[in-house]
């Protein structure tokens, strides 16, 4: 009799997916439960619950048949026990974002889900996922393979057409006659099992162990499969410091502030000009800021200092901060290990507070009919691997893409990063100067797209900004209502000022918004002026008119 280690309750809309979920969980003694359902998933827990049967220790289930992140939150809310993972049956694979999106709303991981061309080294990264999350022993290859073989021996069995398919399937031409959406639109398609098989599953007649040279070949290309995982694991590993770089910078607090309750409450505001620079994401904060400064502190003059040679931004700020030539600067993207190291040449140190929020909000021209955008379209667009918007559900339009140089910009880094995965913009990208430049041309060009901080962008009526697409049915805006964008696009100037005119902070906030990051402010620290300045603009912004300033420029105050 066996013995479960584990019980998953699977809830998946495809068979195929299905199909191969429940053999390789199976043969790793894991208890699956559930198939093909869309039923609501507090209603078979509390049947479970009523039965007083044991719950399951994982749920499984797909991005695409309901509001899957709703789901992820109630769950840790009622059965916080409970673990989920999450699989998108449309993706081939999941981007660093996506999956940290995902996991902050409550899944343990995203994983895509299985294709035919590669079933089986998918199989054993997926599985092996789900064994680490449930605290199982490793995964068992010698297992898992056989079991994903009769899977597929199981599905061919039930009709004469599908043992027909694999023959197609099979041939080394299979690839060059059968385009990708035929080959996921048929359940016969695990019976590929993998290029990596050759002539294993060459016929639903075949024994498995009918050709020793097939088994060869299987275990060579299983070696290779593991060996890319490996690979891949490296890689993934070594770009952790990119993606969760504001962790490991411990350094953030340099000391404890107390948060006033106004302005005029923070009594630690020198005298005197002070020169300021920074991210220009921080347009609209500073704009609110000044005037009530300069009104409350007569003594206190703010001097913006321009930039001589480059655009303005994150990049040339710190480094006129190190230089001596500002006294503060603000930036929107945490500092580089190498810029501490420069402080500390220099015979003082730098610090980073985190000030507010930022939604990125991705602009259009008004007429562009497309109404959503997926991240991996996104990336599509700025690889220049698509040149015209039918191609991404939009009019016969020439797709004109623009960005500000990442050498200045922190944006387009937090772009190149999270979007293009550390790529280099496409060769068919156009470099704007400034967002006032690019929302020029975009006016003008009516297959542009462009993205910027959402408060520079999100109240303008002279471009659109987009909801992104999370999945076929779920999108999520950067604006406050029209979520699924179903506004006709023919009345959007005069819809505009009315519904568009507010961040969606609450998205922000709350990181369904896939697109964030923090603004920080920079201190300068010499037992100086430019300290004093430094730690005075924290309290600041911290306190509870500076969040509430914050509010009212388009961030989510961080307290």
């Amino acid at each position: 009799m066996i013995t479960y280690q584990k019980t998953v309750l699977m809830l998946l809309d495809t068979r195929f997916q299905a199909k191969v979920w429940r053999s390789a969980l199976s043969s790793q003694n894991i208890s699956v439960i559930g198939g093909l359902s869309d039923a609501h998933v507090a209603e078979i827990l509390e049947e479970i619950q009523k039965a007083k049967l044991d719950l399951p220790d994982l749920l499984l289930t797909d991005l695409e048949i309901r509001n899957p992140y709703d789901l992820c939150r109630w769950c840790r809310r009622y059965y916080p026990q409970l673990k989920i993972v999450l699989t998108s049956n449309s993706q081939r694979s999941i981007s660093p974002i996506e999956r940290r999106w995902a996991i902050h709303q409550g899944a343990d991981e995203l994983l895509p889900g299985f294709q035919p061309q590669n079933l089986l080294s998918n199989t054993i990264y997926a599985a092996g996922r789900v064994l680490k999350i449930l605290d199982c022993p490793p995964l068992q290859e010698a297992a898992l393979v056989p079991a994903l073989l009769s899977c597929c021996q199981e599905v061919t069995a039930s009709s004469n057409d599908e043992e027909q398919a694999l023959l197609k399937l099979s041939s080394p031409e299979a690839g060059e006659h059968l385009g990708e959406e035929e080959l996921l639109a048929s359940d016969s398609n695990p019976l590929l099992l993998d290029r990596q098989l050759g002539s294993t599953v060459a016929t639903t007649s075949l024994p498995i162990a009918a050709s020793t040279k097939s088994l060869s070949l299987f275990w060579m290309a299983m070696a290779l499969g593991m060996f890319g995982l490996l690979a891949m694991a490296l890689i993934w590993r070594w770009r952790q410091p990119v993606f969760y770089s504001e962790n490991q910078m411990a350094v953030d607090e340099a000391r404890e502030l107390t948060q006033a309750n106004t302005f005029e409450d923070v009594d630690s505001v020198p005298e005197g000009i002070f020169n300021h620079n920074g991210s220009t994401a921080w347009a609209p904060i500073f704009g609110l800021l000044e005037p009530k400064l300069e009104s409350i502190y007569p003594e206190l003059d703010l001097r913006y200092v321009d930039v001589l040679s480059g655009s303005p931004g994150s990049e040339i700020a710190v480094d006129l901060l190190l230089d001596g030539e500002l006294d503060f600067t603000y930036i929107s993207r945490p500092l580089k290990p190498e810029e501490y190291a420069m402080a500390e040449a220099r015979g003082f140190s730098i610090t980073q507070h985190p000030i507010a929020i930022d939604g990125i909000a991705v602009a259009v021209n008004p007429a562009l009919s497309v109404t959503a955008l997926s991240l991996r379209q996104l990336q599509q667009i700025y690889l220049s691997e698509v040149d015209n918007w039918s191609q991404l559900g939009g009019q016969n339009l020439k797709i004109v893409s623009f960005t500000r140089s990442p050498e200045y910009s922190a944006t387009a880094q937090f772009w190149r990063q999270t979007i293009l995965n550390g790529k280099n913009f496409g060769e068919r990208v156009e470099y704007v100067y400034s967002t006032t430049d690019a929302l020029r041309q975009l006016q003008n060009t009516a297959g542009g797209i462009y993205f910027t901080s959402a408060s520079e962008v999100v109240p303008q009526c002279s471009v659109k900004t987009l909801p992104l697409k999370l999945s076929e049915r779920l999108s999520i805006a950067p604006y406050e209502g029209f979520g699924d964008s179903t506004r006709e696009d023919s009345s959007f100037s005069q819809q505009c000022p009315q519904l568009r005119d507010r961040v969606n902070l609450e998205a922000f906030a709350a990181g369904t918004y896939p697109l964030t990051r923090r603004l920080y402010l920079v201190v300068k620290h010499n037992g100086e002026r430019e300290e004093q300045i430094g730690i005075a603009m924290i309290e600041l912004l911290r306190s509870q008119s500076g969040q509430n300033l914050i509010r009212q420029a388009g961030f989510v105050g961080i307290e």
